[in-house]
């Protein structure tokens, strides 16, 4: 009897073992489970100390920080260079950024920013020292509370390649061109996402390399 009980949970615990070493290849792989927050860690230093991760009805959900709330993904391989990475996220409240999508680009970060500076900026931190909103890739978008946004990011050599729901918005190109991130966002590596002054939603968030 007690054997027939254990059965759930081993099968559960493999599950959860197989989400979080499963390897990244060509085919898409999930980074989130739908369920828990297995596999990532909140951020608690700089402005992310009193940031908060949930899940609720199989959405992340990253509660208003004072000002940022942040998860850094527990693994250790995520690519870094040549992938694409896919979500759908949603400002629930608030009015600054609802997606700050913190990734690798070959050995340094590059943060997309989505919803930022009073909630209409598009862009990426930091190009040549220069922030979302100051470097010539900014783009201006309406974004609507609680409106759930498909978001695609392209990472290759030589160029970023930003698409919002299914439109090309943003293609940078990278080559000689100094990338990093602010100071605040250190905490999010290697990989992470965050928002500030907002609660927001994430799902549907997975990666794949490129052939």
């Amino acid at each position: 009897m007690m054997s027939q009980r254990l059965q759930p949970l081993a099968l559960f615990c493999c599950c959860q073992l197989l989400f979080a070493t499963l390897a990244f290849s060509g085919d898409w792989t999930p980074l989130f489970n739908g369920k828990d927050l297995r596999g990532w860690h909140p951020v608690r230093q700089d402005e992310f100390v009193h940031g908060k991760g949930t899940v609720e009805d199989g959405v992340l959900i990253l509660h208003a920080g004072q000002p940022g709330s942040g998860l850094r993904l527990a693994r250790k391989d995520f690519p870094k260079m040549n992938y694409e990475i896919e979500l759908k996220a949603q400002r629930i409240e608030g009015f600054d950024f609802f997606c700050g999508l913190n990734v690798p680009v070959s050995n340094t970060w590059v943060t997309l920013v989505v919803g930022g500076w009073d909630g209409e900026v598009l862009g990426l931190s930091n190009l040549d020292g220069l922030s979302a909103v100051e470097n010539k890739y900014v783009q201006q978008v309406p974004f609507k509370q609680r409106q759930w946004y498909a978001i695609r990011m392209r990472v290759e050599k030589g160029q970023i390649t930003v698409w919002l729901d299914g439109r090309k918005r943003i293609e940078a190109k990278t080559k000689g061109v100094q990338i990093g991130i602010r100071d605040s966002m250190r905490g999010l590596k290697p990989m992470g996402v965050c928002s500030w002054l907002s609660r927001a939603g994430i799902k549907d968030l997975r990666v794949r390399r490129l052939e």
